[in-house]
């Protein structure tokens, strides 16, 4: 009987520790989840902390990349100082990178002594407004091309050499929602736009959402232009499979809309990115490849109009 009571007490005692031991395991394990969950807290600043320096940074290179652009365009150079003031008045605002070519040429200087006295202009003639001026030089592009900064060193003269043409920087999806309308491009018969790249930091897997309303906006306030969307580019820090299928969602959706179609870059990789993320200058060539149309019958440019090449940036 002594052995039974002693081998019954020890049972007791074992259960007792048992329990002492998981309550402290469970107090442990409760502990860590706690320290795991503040730690995952510290992990989501820190890495929205980089993400929000990441963008601080791709928006410093785009300024510094839309200021590059626009001191090396031929336009800002001016041979002759006493047309200062009409070259001027050739700018374009700022949400373009370059400017609207005029398409008809200058007009020759006339000499007033050389005419008849009925053609010679009257003493008290007005002179012509910087408004007036700015009117007559500032066309409607024909076409217009939408393009972040890797249309920094896309010669847009070469795609269209015989059409007046509107480069306008658009470094986001939301940048092209608010360049789509007549109030900033006029009524062109091309429009080419080449967005989203730099939309994969904050929007990600919704990049084609975002690149299809854009599509959509404009094919609904142009109905009557050819819309070219461009696909997006490769990027060394962007997974290739992750880009690969937002283009052909991309392609899948725009192909449904009528008078669009998908500019594709089979021949960029990385190896033309020059810091990783932008087209070096020899990586950039016209119709580098041909869009695929979105219906056979707005697929066929007509002869007094260009079909809208690739922008290969």
């Amino acid at each position: 009987m002594d052995i039974i009571e002693q081998l019954r007490d020890d049972m007791r005692l074992f259960k007792e520790e048992t329990k002492a031991t998981i309550r402290q395991l469970g107090e442990n394990v409760s502990e860590l989840h706690k320290a795991n969950k503040a730690l995952r807290h510290d992990l989501l600043k820190v890495r929205e902390e980089l993400q929000h320096k990441d963008l601080h940074i791709l928006h410093l290179r785009e300024q510094v990349h839309s200021i590059t652009a626009a001191e090396q365009s031929p336009h800002s150079q001016t041979t002759d100082t006493g047309s200062q003031t009409e070259t001027n008045s050739q700018t374009e605002p700022q949400t373009s990178l370059d400017i609207n070519e005029d398409p008809s040429p200058p007009s020759p200087p006339q000499d007033n002594t050389a005419l008849p006295a009925s053609q010679t202009a009257p003493a008290n003639a007005q002179p012509v407004t910087e408004e007036q001026r700015q009117t007559r030089h500032q066309q409607p592009p024909k076409t217009a091309i939408l393009i972040d900064s890797n249309g920094k060193f896309l010669n847009h003269r070469q795609l269209f050499p015989h059409h007046s043409v509107g480069k306008f920087w658009c470094p986001h999806t939301d940048s092209a929602l608010q360049l789509l309308c007549h109030e900033r491009l006029g009524d062109p018969d091309n429009i080419i736009i080449h967005t989203g790249t730099n939309d994969l930091r904050h929007k990600g897997q919704n990049v084609p959402e975002a690149v299809i309303k854009v599509a959509e906006k404009a094919q609904r306030e142009f109905p009557r232009a050819k819309i070219t969307i461009s696909t997006l580019l490769p990027r060394t820090n962007f997974p290739f499979n992750m880009i690969t299928n937002i283009n052909r969602e991309i392609t899948t959706e725009c192909t449904k809309l009528t008078n669009v179609n998908i500019a594709h870059h089979p021949t960029l990789t990385h190896e033309h990115l020059y810091d990783h993320v932008h087209l070096g200058r020899d990586s950039v060539e016209p119709s580098a490849a041909e869009p695929s149309p979105a219906e056979p019958s707005s697929a066929e440019p007509s002869s007094a109009e260009p079909s809208p090449a690739e922008p290969s940036s």
